[in-house]
């Protein structure tokens, strides 16, 4: 089975809480960049952490959003750490912490809201994943904390079970019907691969209560070095991607076709600084 990769950001808590401080001062000179822009990303060089803000038209600035700092332990992500900008300062909001299975594949994730005032952390929700290596089968169920009972409720449920056929894969997902404890057809997603095993074409259905009708399909292609060039929804929505020497992503293009025409919507840039 093809794992799934995530882009993940390595952590140095000390050095990037200055950072985050100190890169407002400089972020207005990132509006010469572009007009277009919903929001920009900051990324540390080493990718550390990512700082995201948002455009005030009021103000005419960009302002802070909040700050995603990553933890690493052995080559694996161990947490996540999300903070907010608040008195002018960056202030821990909520955490996830991570675990794994003997195949690196994650097995619960725990996510925490932070007590500022009694300095603790206290659980709220939490994902928690039931793996099955011969059947191809996965199951994730999300609970939440019940503080009275100090126990975990299951609130939902999904089940994915992979057919595997050379380059192409099968996904039937299936949703958990929680007074029933049954599971129920929800979508199915059928993908290619190409010979350098790159995502092609991925092709979804739904399920109509007797069988499965479509619903949509998502064309990829690449650049000669591999990278993802472009991302095509069903002749409907389109992605481009544009990458600098070190095939970082700096930015990313969502167009929209109007029945003549691709037109622009949503640009994002992605600034790296040192």
């Amino acid at each position: 089975m093809k794992k799934i990769v995530f882009i993940l950001f390595l952590w140095c808590f000390c050095k990037n809480i200055l950072y985050g401080q100190e890169s407002k001062n400089g972020f207005n000179d990132l509006l010469r960049l572009s007009q277009t822009e919903i929001h920009q990303r900051s990324l540390s060089e080493d990718t550390s952490s990512i700082y995201v803000y948002y455009w005030n038209p009021s103000l005419n600035n960009w302002e802070e959003e909040y700050a995603q700092l990553t933890i690493y332990e052995q080559g694996r992500i161990i947490e996540y750490l999300y903070l907010t900008w608040e008195d002018q300062k960056w202030s821990n909001q909520r955490h996830s912490l991570m675990a794994y299975d003997e195949k690196d594949n994650l097995i619960n994730e725990i996510q925490q809201d932070r007590d500022n005032s009694n300095k603790v952390w206290n659980n709220a929700n939490g994902f928690f994943w039931e793996r099955n290596y011969i059947t191809n089968t996965i199951i994730v169920y999300s609970k939440y904390w019940d503080m009275g009972a100090n126990v975990w409720i299951i609130s939902a449920g999904s089940r994915d079970e992979y057919s595997i056929y050379g380059n192409d894969t099968i996904i039937i997902h299936k949703l958990l019907d929680l007074p029933t404890n049954s599971w129920i057809n929800i979508w199915l997603n059928a993908s290619k691969r190409n010979d350098d095993d790159r995502l092609i074409l991925e092709v979804e259905y739904y399920w109509n209560q007797t069988g499965w009708s479509y619903a949509d399909s998502i064309n990829y292609n690449y650049y000669e070095n591999g990278l993802l060039k472009e991302k095509s929804k069903n002749g409907r929505y389109r992605y481009l991607y544009s990458y600098n020497t070190k095939r970082n992503l700096i930015e990313s293009i969502v167009q929209i076709w109007n029945e003549e025409q691709w037109i622009n919507n949503n640009r994002y840039l992605y600034i790296y600084m040192t």
